[in-house]
C-alpha cells in the first residue's frame, strides 16, 4: 500500500503506550479539521445569502468577543434597530474603515449613537444611518487569525498554524488508508485523500489568494470592534439587555422634559379604577372600564420598569378627563396587536361615558389589515394611513401631530409614516382622551370593532407639535 513519504508508519512491534498517543493524535486532528470545515462553513454560507462577513481586529468589546472572530451581519432597516443591538457600520470616524458596536440611543438627527462594551464613553461620532451594514447574526470565533496575520505581515504564525494543519490532514488521511484493503478500496481512498486534502488546504489557500488578489474575498475588510451580547436567545440580534449593560433607561424622562399635558404609563392595577398621571400636573388621571382590562402585563422598554395594559376588544377601555379644544397637539403610544378586527387605539371624543362619542376626532385607530390611520375632523375627515401592517405581534411606537401652520403627520417607531397632509383645522369641542375604545363611525377603513384588542402602555398628550426629531429621540429613549 502507497503511503504518503511525510508519515511515519507505526511499527508492528510499537508499544502500547505509543499506539495510545498515535491514536490521540488522530482524533485530536480529526476534531482540528472538522473545527476548520465548520468555520468554513459558517463564514462562507450566510455570506451568499447577502450577510456581510469582516473579522475583529480590535478588543473594544472584549471580552465578549476575542480578537480574530468572524462576524456576520445581516442587512436590515435602520427602523428596526433596538437599543442593545449590535452594528456594522462604515467607521464616520475613519473613512474605509469599518465599526461594530452597539446601539445606545439616536440623537435628536436620528444618527446612532453607539459604544463598545469595553469603552467608559459613547463613541464620539455619530452615525448616520446610511451608514449601517447590518445588524450582527452570527459569529465564528478565532476563524479569523489567519487572516489577520497575513495581514499584519507575520509569517511565523502563518507557516505554524499551515504545518499543523497539513500534518493533520496528513495524520488523517493515512489512517483512513491503514484501513482499506488494498486493491478493493485504492480508487475510493484515492479520492478520500484527495478530499481531506482539499479541506486542508481550502483555508490557507483562501485566504492566501484574498492577499494576493484583486477578486472578492470570503472575508471583507476588518471590522476595529468586536461584535458580540451575551444573550438569552442566541438567534436574536446578539441584544445585550441594555438595563445590565448601560444603566437604567430615560424614556419616563424624555416624556416629561417635553411637559406633556397628561402621561398615562399604565402601569397601575386596573381593579383600583385609575389611570394615574405621570405628567408634571399629576392632576389628569383617566379611569378604567369596570372589565375587559388586565394590568401587570409585559411592557415595551427593556432599560426601566415598565408594563402595560392589555385590552379585550370588548369592552375595555380607558377615559380621561375633559381638556380644552386643542387645536394643536400631539398624542403618543405604544401598543402591541395581533388583532385582525382593528380599534381605537388613542384619541378624542365628547363623553366620557361608555356610549360611544357623538364628536370624535384626533385619533389613532387601527384598520383590520393592521395598518393605522391617524385623523382629524374638518367638516369632512382627514387621514394619513400607513401602507405597512403593524398587527404583528410586536411593539411599535406610535404619535400623530397636527396644529395650525404644520403638517398633518403620523410616525411610527421612530420614523415619518404615511403621507403628511396640510392641516385645515380641528372640530370644536371640549373632549375626553379615550384609550383603546370609542366610535369610529363614517372614517375611512373602518375596523369591525371599535374596541382594540392587545396591549397599550406609556400613553401622552402634548398641547403643541412635537417636531420629527423629538419624535425620534422619544422612540430611542426606551
Amino acid at each position: 500500500m502507497e503511503t504518503p513519504s511525510t508519515i511515519v508508519i507505526e511499527p508492528a512491534d510499537s508499544p502500547q503506550g505509543e499506539r495510545l498517543v498515535l491514536l490521540a493524535l488522530i482524533v485530536v486532528s480529526r476534531c482540528y479539521l472538522s473545527f476548520l470545515l465548520g468555520c468554513v462553513l459558517w463564514t462562507s454560507a450566510p455570506a451568499l445569502l447577502g450577510w456581510h462577513a469582516t473579522i475583529v481586529s480590535s478588543g473594544s468589546m472584549e471580552p465578549r468577543l476575542p480578537i480574530g472572530s468572524v462576524l456576520l451581519a445581516a442587512p436590515t432597516s435602520p427602523n428596526s434597530l433596538l437599543v442593545g443591538n449590535v452594528v456594522l457600520i462604515h467607521d464616520p470616524a475613519a473613512s474605509g474603515r469599518l465599526l461594530s458596536h452597539r446601539v445606545v440611543g439616536r440623537n435628536a438627527e436620528g444618527d446612532l449613537l453607539t459604544r463598545g462594551d469595553a469603552n467608559m464613553r459613547d463613541d464620539s461620532t455619530p452615525a448616520p444611518t446610511s451608514s449601517l451594514i447590518g445588524v450582527g447574526r452570527l459569529l465564528v470565533p478565532y476563524a479569523g487569525y489567519p487572516t489577520l496575520w497575513l495581514r499584519s505581515h507575520r509569517p511565523a504564525p502563518v507557516a505554524g498554524w499551515m504545518l499543523v494543519t497539513s500534518s493533520a490532514a496528513g495524520l488523517v488521511m493515512w489512517d483512513r488508508a491503514k484501513h482499506r484493503q488494498r486493491k478493493r478500496d485504492f480508487n475510493k481512498g484515492k479520492r478520500a485523500q484527495a478530499v481531506a486534502a482539499s479541506v486542508a488546504l481550502f483555508v490557507p489557500v483562501t485566504l492566501i489568494a484574498h492577499e494576493h488578489s484583486a477578486g472578492r474575498s470570503m472575508f471583507p475588510a476588518s471590522t476595529s470592534a468586536a461584535f458580540v451580547a451575551s444573550s438569552a436567545n442566541p438567534s436574536d440580534s446578539w441584544a445585550l439587555s441594555p438595563s445590565a449593560q448601560f444603566g437604567a433607561g430615560a424614556y419616563a424622562a424624555t416624556i416629561a422634559a417635553d411637559s406633556p399635558l397628561l402621561f398615562w404609563k399604565l402601569n397601575q392595577n386596573p381593579a383600583t379604577g385609575v389611570a394615574a398621571d405621570s405628567s408634571t400636573s399629576t392632576t389628569n388621571t383617566g379611569s378604567f372600564s369596570a372589565a375587559g382590562v388586565t394590568g401587570g402585563q409585559a411592557g415595551p422598554f427593556v432599560r426601566e420598569t415598565s408594563t402595560s395594559v392589555l385590552f379585550n376588544g370588548t369592552s375595555g377601555c380607558v377615559r380621561g378627563n375633559t381638556t380644552a379644544n386643542l387645536t394643536a397637539l400631539s398624542i403618543e403610544a405604544w401598543f402591541k396587536t395581533t388583532t385582525t378586527l382593528g380599534g381605537k387605539i388613542v384619541g378624542y371624543g365628547n363623553l366620557n361615558t361608555s356610549a360611544n362619542s357623538g364628536s370624535y376626532d384626533r385619533h389613532i385607530y387601527m384598520t383590520n389589515t393592521g395598518t393605522l390611520v391617524w385623523g382629524v375632523y374638518t367638516g369632512a375627515t382627514q387621514t394619513v394611513t400607513t401602507t405597512t401592517s403593524y398587527n404583528d405581534g410586536q411593539w411599535h411606537h406610535v404619535v400623530g401631530t397636527v396644529g395650525a401652520g404644520t403638517s398633518q403627520s403620523l410616525y411610527v417607531d421612530g420614523s415619518l409614516s404615511g403621507t403628511p397632509i396640510a392641516n385645515t383645522g380641528v372640530q370644536n369641542y371640549a373632549g375626553y382622551l379615550h384609550v383603546g375604545c370609542d366610535n369610529l363611525n363614517g372614517w375611512p377603513t373602518i375596523p369591525t370593532s371599535f374596541f382594540f384588542a392587545g396591549n397599550i402602555a406609556d400613553v401622552a398628550v402634548y398641547s403643541s407639535v412635537l417636531t420629527a426629531a423629538k419624535v425620534t429621540t422619544h422612540y430611542f429613549a426606551g
